[in-house]
């Protein structure tokens, strides 16, 4: 049976746990000092979440694989700030672990959403 509501979603569950992760990661005040990090990767995490579910109640296959195309690129976005939150020392080796294994279980995810969306529009 297909999803009803978007907390159905697979695909926004896994977005919505890793957002869960990086949002005290953000609070820590070693991190929230660099802002310019804090605020991107929010604002990326945020986005992958919102437009998975916007596009989920558009209800029509094209829009919801619109949505999810960009729902995709903000959660590669993601990724790469866990890269440079590694980087800056904002992560530990294991939270980066742990958020990155979701970023690419969030993405393998949404590319298998996308493929039954494109190929049921045909």
């Amino acid at each position: 049976m297909g999803a009803r509501r978007h907390r159905d979603l697979v695909a926004w569950q896994l977005l919505n746990k890793l957002r869960s992760r990086i949002l005290p990661i953000t609070k820590r005040s070693s991190v929230a000092a660099d802002v310019d990090f804090c605020r991107q990767i929010r604002r990326a995490v945020n986005s992958a979440c919102h437009n998975t579910v916007e596009g989920f109640y558009k209800y029509r296959h094209k829009e919801f694989a619109h949505s999810l195309r960009i729902a995709r690129g903000e959660t590669g976005e993601v990724d790469d700030q866990l890269e440079a939150g590694k980087q800056a020392g904002h992560l530990t080796d294991d939270e980066f672990e742990e958020l990155s294994a979701l970023c690419a279980e969030a993405l393998a995810v949404n590319a298998g959403l996308l493929k039954y969306l494109e190929r049921d529009n045909e």
